[in-house]
Parts: C-alpha cells; structure tokens; sequence
C-alpha cells in the first residue's frame, strides 16, 4: 500500500509541475501577444509620419518628376527582365536565314 500512495504522491507532483509548464507558457505567450499588439499598433500610428515623399529642399513639382523618373526606369527594367527570361532579347535560333 505505501508504494501505491508514493506514486500517487509522484503522479500529484508530476501533475502539478505540468500543470505550473502549462500556465507559465500561457504567461508567457500573453506577453508576447502584448509586445506584438503594441509593436503593430506602433508601426501603424507612425507610418502616416514617416511616409513623406518629398524630401528636405524639394518641392512638390521635383517630387512628382523625382517619382516619374523612378517609375518610368523601374518600368523598364521589368521590362528587360522579363524580356530576359521569355528570351524575347535575343533572335530566334529556329531559322539559319536572317529576317531583314
């Protein structure tokens, strides 16, 4: 009978050991659901003000073609990338003739 009511005794222990793993993760995983709530949050109250797109000394007509710019060369690269993969950039080897 006392060896019964030794593993009993473990069986309690061990269940209480588990039983204090699973809170301290549950703490654990609410902590770092607050760090992660309050990082977003953050990052969303900021980003209105730190998204300026003019730069110090220029103005809003330099902004708008600095942007045109970017965009008219970004265009252009995928363009040749993907002219690049389709190869589309070199002639075709199907023929010996060249087409004029």
């Amino acid at each position: 009978m006392a060896v019964i009511i030794d593993r009993r005794s473990f069986l309690c222990r061990i269940a209480r050991h588990i039983d204090f793993l699973i809170k301290e993760e549950m703490m654990k995983s609410a902590s770092l659901s607050k760090v992660l709530l309050a990082v977003i949050l953050g990052v969303l109250l900021l980003l209105p003000l730190a998204c300026n797109t003019a730069q110090l000394g220029e103005t809003e007509a330099d902004g708008s073609r600095r942007h045109r710019r970017v965009f008219r060369i970004n265009q252009s690269e995928l363009m040749a990338d993907i002219d690049r993969t389709m190869l589309w950039d070199e002639p075709s080897r199907l023929t010996d003739k060249r087409i004029p």
